[in-house]
């Protein structure tokens, strides 16, 4: 269960990353 947790999170933070540079461009 942590280990999905962990890579939800991941994940997560990897698309709103994604996204943060999207808008910045």
């Amino acid at each position: 269960m942590d280990q999905i947790n962990y890579n939800l999170y991941l994940n997560v933070s990897g698309i709103i990353k994604f996204l943060k540079k999207v808008i910045q461009v």
